[in-house]
């Protein structure tokens, strides 16, 4: 396959160089990319201090604790120490396709806290 081209058959279109309208759109341009940053960057500090926070949550519990809220996960606990379960259950619950779960297993805890402290139905109540 070839093309031929002859002199008569270039056409050429000049259009004005409008050099404002080019800086403003590349101005534009610059700034939707360092607002993007700008998200990110805020993001990936909300993700840094709910790890942090929920680190120095965690670092309370027992490990036997940490047993039971992995076992809820379905998380492997085999052959781990605190500090490894510490971080599955963190990864596992700032992961967005968890949240549901996650949200359930706090207010099923808190619902048993509330058991284990109330007199008469505590003592139907073995969580340890």
């Amino acid at each position: 396959m070839s093309v031929e081209l002859s002199a008569n058959e270039i056409i050429t279109h000049k259009q004005p160089f409008d050099y404002d309208s080019l800086l403003e759109d590349l101005n534009n341009d610059l700034s939707n990319k360092v607002s993007n940053i700008q998200q990110v960057d805020c993001a990936n500090n909300n993700y840094i201090s709910s790890m942090t926070a929920l680190e120095l949550e965690y670092n309370e519990y027992l490990k036997k604790d940490l047993v039971k809220i992995c076992e809820y996960y379905k998380l492997s606990v085999r052959k781990k120490k605190k500090a490894d379960l510490i971080d599955d259950i963190i990864e596992y619950e700032l992961n967005p396709e968890n949240f549901l779960l996650t949200e359930r297993r706090k207010m099923l805890w808190e619902y048993i806290y509330e058991l284990i402290e109330d007199e008469y139905l505590n003592k139907y109540i073995i969580f340890n």
